[in-house]
């Protein structure tokens, strides 16, 4: 199983993040997106 881990923080642009993370999962990866404070909604 091939994992990767998008990291999410202030300041980012929806498709630094959308894209990557879409691509990812087509190509059979799992994805996991972390931001750098857990009590904050990005």
């Amino acid at each position: 199983m091939k994992k990767v881990v998008i990291l999410i923080a202030d300041e980012h642009h929806d498709l630094e993040v959308w894209y990557p993370l879409l691509r990812f999962k087509e190509a059979g990866w799992t994805v996991i997106t972390a931001g750098i404070d857990s009590k904050k909604s990005y």
